[in-house]
């Protein structure tokens, strides 16, 4: 079974949150595979994350309750060749990471 870490500050209401449960699903069934995914709060990250999951999916939702862990989270995928996908306000906050640690722009923010 693959894991995956949805990183974002669920909220059982949003429409997207759920589409992105339904895409998940929809997908390793489509892919004959099986597929978990897991909500983990931006305030929760923490580096034993990757330990726990083969890949994480940085959702919708921003701005998030904890940027630095997400951007911790995004920054560590890319250093590690570690599976990371985006949408939405993540994968903005994907493009702030590159700016920030590759581009050398320290300041760059996003406009929520």
């Amino acid at each position: 079974m693959k894991r995956i870490a949805l990183i974002a500050d669920y909220d059982p209401n949003s429409e997207t949150h759920l589409a992105t449960e339904q895409a998940i699903s929809h997908s390793a069934d489509h892919l004959g595979i099986c597929a978990k995914a897991d909500w983990v709060s931006t305030d929760k990250i923490s580096p034993n994350i990757f330990q726990d999951f083969d890949g994480i999916w940085i959702g919708t939702g921003s701005p998030y309750r904890n940027i630095k862990n997400v951007l911790f989270a995004i920054e560590y995928a890319r250093k590690n060749d570690f599976p990371i996908f985006a949408t939405c306000g993540g994968f903005q906050h994907m493009i702030l990471e590159i700016g920030r640690n590759e581009l050398n722009f320290p300041k760059a923010a996003h406009a929520e």
